[in-house]
């Protein structure tokens, strides 16, 4: 303890010995969530099991979770971590030792994480996450509240990406921005994929869920409504289509509640803050200097209830279709004004602009050819291993049926300027538009293919330090017009060189 009163976060400290217990738990989710659905699907665990037997796998199964749990002590053991003064240091290692060092200003983004198993405890787990991906994420599982909250605060406070330097005024602490409402959240799971990821999961159990189903109703009273019921199919096909749809629907909600239940997003001395969590609560907070780009994203059945999410992507942000994950900044159960709101909160001097602008009609045919072209070969795969040639007659289907959602994708992609923000906007169905500003921009390309020379078109990349956005099928001179001028706003901006570097390339295949 030190003289305020404060716990000492100078000196080398352990992790608390119920740590072990969490890094042991997550090992093994881990590698049940990676290779048992696999197996399951293939049958291979049930053929394993016949063909060693119950015995054996269960003894083999044993001796591994035993050589884990001395995996986690031995980790434990060799665990140390400290904060002097704007850095933290952690060492760490099972046969050879590494030493990790991040300064504050580096940070980009931490996380406070009470699951219920650790909140009985009274611990919990700090993650902190600098540039440079998942291999920069450092990770203190199982720290007493007191000390983890004393580290956020000191690491915060010695944060050089102060608001002055950024021209920005103070606000009051923990001003309060956004909190999801409970109706909010129930169809924000409903608009969400999680249905489709829960789909996904459950995907290589379908057999062994459906033998459990006949085992269960072979020998009950509703056998014979079962039976009469399988005399109309197609009455037991919208139902079986109806209940599994309200169950994955149900799933998707409850998935919601639990991470987003109480999500309050606040701002304070230049960064944003989020809490939530039904069963594990958990604390995030983003260095706006660090932020690089925020998209406002809509599913399909999200416009249809006229809800959306934002995604707040950083300096080595996780890949698209990763953003349900507890590491990103998103931000649920939006309406799209209140979005935009939130958006000019985030980016300030944003103006709400005209309609935006859209590609060239060419991008229609491309597509349209593209995706034909794919079916196609599908429709000959599947004419060629049944042996019916009769099938090749469908192909003449394929075009009219994709192009209308080549049509529907060209009238979704659009881009606009709006001072010194540029908006791009993608989808299908749904719609996913993201904002950046002009100074984010590390590199600009135009890319043409052959076809595209032909037709005079290009498609403009920009590339951020949190990935690339592309503008695909823009007429040549636009295209060069609008680099030329996103070029000249990086260049004219106030930032220092280190800090930003552009340049403009042509790649176009031999």
């Amino acid at each position: 303890m030190s003289d305020d009163g404060e716990l000492d976060a100078e000196q080398w400290r352990r992790l608390s010995p119920w740590a072990v217990g969490f890094i042991f738990i997550r090992i093994v989710v881990d590698f049940v969530r990676n290779n048992v659905p696999a197996l399951a699907g293939a049958g291979a665990g049930v053929a394993l099991i016949e063909r060693i037997g119950v015995r054996e796998v269960s003894l083999f199964a044993l001796v591994a979770l035993l050589v884990v749990a001395l995996v986690c002590l031995i980790h434990h053991r060799r665990f140390r971590f400290r904060l002097s003064g704007d850095t933290l240091l952690v060492r760490r290692g099972i046969i050879e030792q590494t030493e990790l060092k991040v300064r504050a200003e580096r940070i980009q983004h931490m996380a406070l994480e009470r699951p219920l198993y650790l909140r009985l405890f009274g611990l919990v787990r700090l993650s902190v996450d600098t540039p440079g991906g998942a291999a920069a994420q450092i990770e203190l599982p199982g720290i007493p509240t007191e000390l983890a909250q004393t580290m956020r605060a000191r690491l915060h406070r010695e944060d050089h990406e102060a608001p002055a330097r950024e021209g920005e005024a103070a606000t009051d602490d923990d001003a309060p921005l956004f909190q999801a409402t409970p109706r909010g959240l129930i169809l924000h799971g409903i608009a969400s994929n999680y249905a489709y990821v829960l789909a996904a999961a459950l995907a290589p159990f379908l057999n062994q869920i459906e033998a459990l189903l006949r085992w269960l109703l072979a020998d009950t009273a509703m056998a014979d409504h079962l039976q009469a019921l399988g005399e109309r199919p197609l009455l037991a096909g919208i139902l079986l289509a109806l209940a599994l749809l309200a169950t994955l629907l149900g799933a998707s909600v409850t998935v919601s509640w639990l991470r987003f239940h109480g999500f309050v997003l606040t701002r304070s001395d230049g960064r944003f803050r989020q809490r939530s969590g039904l069963v594990s609560h958990q604390e995030q907070s983003l260095a706006r200097a660090r932020l690089q780009s925020v998209e406002h994203v809509q599913t399909a059945v999200g416009r249809l209830l006229g809800r959306s999410y934002l995604i707040c992507r950083q300096i080595g942000a996780v890949l698209p279709g990763q953003e349900n994950s507890a590491r990103h900044f998103l931000i649920p159960g939006l309406r799209r004004v209140r979005a935009e709101r939130l958006i000019e909160v985030f980016w300030p001097g944003l103006a709400q602009g005209p309609a935006f602008d859209r590609v060239h009609r060419y991008y229609i045919r491309a597509l349209t050819a593209r995706w034909s072209l794919v079916l196609g070969a599908l429709t000959a795969a599947i004419s060629l291993v049944a042996g019916n040639p009769w099938i090749l007659l469908a192909l003449s289907a394929v075009p009219p049926l994709v192009w209308p959602l080549a049509w529907l994708r060209w009238r979704a992609v659009g881009y606009r300027y709006a001072g010194d923000y540029l908006l791009v906007r993608r989808g299908l169905f749904g719609r996913r538009t993201t904002v950046f500003p002009l100074v984010n921009a590390q590199r600009l390309a135009l890319r043409e293919s052959w076809l595209q020379r032909r037709r005079g078109v290009a498609t403009l990349i920009v590339t951020l330090a949190s990935g690339p956005v592309e503008v695909p099928y823009l007429p040549r001179a636009e295209a060069e017009r609008l680099s030329n001028h996103l070029l000249y706003r990086v260049e004219v901006s106030h930032v220092a060189p280190t800090a930003r570097r552009s340049d403009c390339a042509w790649r176009s295949p031999t």
